[in-house]
C-alpha cells in the first residue's frame, strides 16, 4: 500500500514539474498582456501587484508566500479578485481552519458528554431493575419460608410435637 502511495506522489511531482517546465518554456506569457487588475485576475495563473509599478505577474509557488513579485510589498497583491488582497485570503483561510477545528472539538466534546450521560442513565436503570429484582426474590423467599413453616407446623401438630408454650418451635 505504501509503495502505491509513493509511486503516486512521484508521478504527481513529475507531472507538476513537466507542467512548470512547459509553462516556463512557452514564449507567450498570458499575464504579460494584462494591463489592469480585472483583466489580470481573470486568469487564475496571474496575480496583480499594485505597488510602485503596477504589473500583472504569473503565479508560482515561489512567489505566493514570499510577497509576490519584484514590485510587490509583502503579501500586498491581488489574486482572484481586485477587491481583496492576498493577505486577507490567507487570514480567512487560517480563520476558517481554526473555526473548523474548534467546531470539531465542540462536536467531539458534546458526543462524549452525551455518551457519559447515557451510560450513567443506563447504570441507574440497571441498578433500579436489580433492586426491584432483589425485592421480588426476597418476597418470594419470605412467602416460601412462611409456607414451609406452616407445613412443618401441621406435621408437628399431627405427631404432637408442637405445643403452644414450647419456645423451641415458636
Amino acid at each position: 500500500m505504501m509503495v502505491y502511495v509513493c509511486a503516486l506522489v512521484v508521478v504527481l511531482l513529475l507531472g507538476i514539474g513537466a507542467i512548470q517546465a512547459q509553462s516556463t518554456t512557452s514564449s507567450s506569457d498570458p499575464c504579460a498582456s494584462a494591463s489592469d487588475c480585472n483583466s489580470c485576475v481573470n486568469n487564475k495563473l496571474c496575480f496583480f501587484c499594485a505597488g510602485n509599478d503596477p504589473a500583472c505577474e504569473s503565479l508560482s509557488t515561489s512567489n505566493v508566500f514570499s510577497g509576490g513579485g519584484k514590485n510587490c510589498k509583502k503579501l500586498i497583491y491581488n489574486w482572484g479578485t481586485c477587491k481583496v488582497k492576498a493577505y486577507a485570503f490567507l487570514i480567512a483561510i487560517v480563520f476558517g481552519i481554526v473555526l473548523f477545528l474548534l467546531g470539531c472539538c465542540c462536536c467531539i466534546c458534546c458526543c462524549v458528554i452525551v455518551c457519559v450521560k447515557r451510560r450513567k442513565r443506563t447504570v441507574r436503570v440497571e441498578e433500579y431493575k436489580a433492586t426491584e429484582e432483589r425485592a421480588l426474590i426476597h418476597e418470594k423467599s419470605a412467602a416460601r419460608k412462611a409456607d414451609r413453616k406452616a407445613r412443618n407446623d401441621v406435621v408437628r401438630q399431627k405427631y404432637g410435637l408442637l405445643q403452644s408454650n414450647d419456645p423451641k418451635y415458636v
